[in-house]
């Protein structure tokens, strides 16, 4: 539904905000995987996402404390 697919977008922008050097690819993709779940090409749809939406996103806000908590931590700064 669309509804599903905002809140797996909105799941996968709070991920990316936690692991800004990760991959969105489906686990169909992965060396040795033997499923064709999903069945589509999430690196593929994950990129039309990034091209028609990503302007408008933005962290949320319990994203930005975790981010700060961890920067605590790590000496980042975000």
């Amino acid at each position: 539904t669309a509804a599903q697919k905002a809140a797996m977008v909105d799941q996968i922008y709070e991920l990316l905000t936690l692991y800004p050097n990760a991959i969105v690819e489906g686990h169909r993709d992965m060396p040795g995987a033997a499923t064709q779940c999903p069945g589509f090409d999430a690196g593929a749809w994950w990129h039309e996402v990034l091209r028609t939406d990503a302007p408008q996103k933005q962290a949320s806000p319990l994203t930005a404390l975790i981010r700060a908590i961890l920067g605590l931590f790590t000496g980042s700064k975000t």
